[in-house]
């Protein structure tokens, strides 16, 4: 992807696996910017020494769902396959990482390397490179350091990351997460899982391992969204509440509560004035991500996506960062 562009990209079941050579199987060059929207499976394997997707320090990629793609649990997910010592997302042998955000989808990202050898981050820099800065803001997020490399930050002997993780994101790592906020989410590393803040809901498909453990403490609400499956293998301690709108399936251990299916509530934002100049947020307690509403004239009940910068009161959204939807209203 060429300097000082900005793009959008649909990803629909692309398959790249580069098996010669240091050539790079998705580059973004510093000082350029790729929207990607997941709509299938879709995986990356870079050259020798290459990042399985390429975003050096300078560049940015921002990773969520395609529009209309209603079961993105299933039919949203990306890997991304670091060869030796580079990062899955991020950088090469010796780079450091640029800017990358994840809002949706299941992203699997890991480094290259092996047992004595450098190592590269899951997402982040290649051996000797800094972690850059990841957001995750929603999603599954399956993020795998090689050799002596962190999960989510620098590649061994580099520097770890900044950033948060924050909405809705569940994240797996197999070390330990150092130089990020945690703000919101789930956080699963081999040294057990933890949810932080109030609420999170778990919006993709996915299953904890039998050897790993999560722990939702007393006043914490976990949501397992509508149309999303959650396979328990491991261990769950629930002091607090886990809500099922979708399907839970427990091969593992509970000790607490026990997770509550729950009918999805019906649509509807109750009784609200709103004027042709209002703009509504609504915050459900169901796992549907933000809700915008729109001063139009009459009401519907259909939601429809906002997948453009501009919306119809010409408010500018911050890309990548949620997801918006809009319907008309009394």
């Amino acid at each position: 992807m060429a300097r000082d562009t900005d793009v959008d990209l649909v990803l629909s079941n692309v398959n790249v696996r580069v098996t010669a050579g240091d050539v790079c199987a998705f580059d973004v060059y510093p000082g350029a910017c790729a929207h990607l929207f997941l709509a299938g499976t879709n995986t990356f394997l870079g050259g020798s020494r290459t990042a399985g997707m390429h975003v050096p320090e300078g560049a940015a990629m921002f990773i969520d769902c395609a529009s209309g793609v209603a079961a993105c649990p299933t039919n949203g997910a990306l890997v991304a396959l670091g060869s030796a010592s580079s990062a899955g997302i991020g950088g090469h042998l010796y780079e450091s990482s640029g800017c990358v955000t994840i809002s949706g989808g299941h992203v699997t990202a890991r480094g290259g390397g092996a047992a004595y050898q450098y190592g590269g981050a899951g997402i982040g820099g290649g051996h000797a490179g800094i972690g850059g800065v990841v957001t995750l803001y929603g999603g599954v997020i399956e993020a795998q350091g090689s050799y002596r490399a962190e999960a989510i930050g620098g590649g061994s002997s580099g520097g770890a990351a900044t950033g948060h993780i924050s909405g809705n994101a569940f994240v797996f790592a197999n070390t330990p997460v150092v130089g990020l906020d945690f703000r919101r989410g789930v956080l699963i590393t081999p040294d057990g899982g933890q949810m932080y803040g109030t609420a999170s809901a778990v919006t993709a498909d996915t299953a904890l391992p039998a050897d790993r453990s999560l722990i939702v403490t007393n006043g914490q609400e976990l949501v397992i969204g509508q149309n999303v499956t959650f396979i328990n293998n491991g261990t769950i301690t629930n002091l607090g509440a886990i809500v099922v709108y979708g399907t839970f399936v427990n091969n593992g251990t509970i000790i607490g509560h026990e997770p509550q299916q729950t009918p999805v509530p019906p649509a509807g934002i109750g009784a609200i004035n709103v004027s042709a100049d209002d703009v509504v947020l609504a915050w459900p307690s169901t796992p549907s991500p933000v809700s915008v509403l729109f001063g139009k004239g009459r009401l519907t009940d259909r939601w429809e996506r906002l997948d453009t910068e501009w919306s119809p009161t010409n408010a500018v959204w911050p890309r990548g960062r949620q997801k918006f939807f809009k319907r008309e209203c009394p």
